[in-house]
């Protein structure tokens, strides 16, 4: 079931990750309006220590946002060359 956030940001997303198995479970379902997870936040933020513990939370890089864009469109496009080769790692393995 997907979880709709009015406002999915960075603090929600580092209590979240603090929070029970539910709230991380919840976290990971979690879309603002315009479809980014919180794995497309974290790229966008730079915050490649979200991004890690987002993948150990086993996150979805595949998901798009309305745009069509990924979290690696995300980290790439602003430049963010950790979060990117955390998530570009992660689809190798894939």
């Amino acid at each position: 079931m997907q979880t709709t956030y009015e406002k999915l940001d960075i603090e929600t997303i580092e209590h979240s990750l603090r929070d029970s198995e539910d709230g991380i479970s919840k976290l990971l379902d979690a879309k603002t309006s315009d479809g980014d997870s919180a794995l497309h936040i974290a790229c966008s933020a730079g915050r490649s220590d979200l991004v890690e513990s987002l993948l150990k939370q086993r996150a979805d890089v595949f998901a798009r946002n309305a745009s069509g864009a990924t979290a690696l469109h995300a980290a790439a496009s602003g430049g963010h060359s950790r979060s990117f080769m955390l998530l570009f790692r992660c689809l190798i393995i894939l």
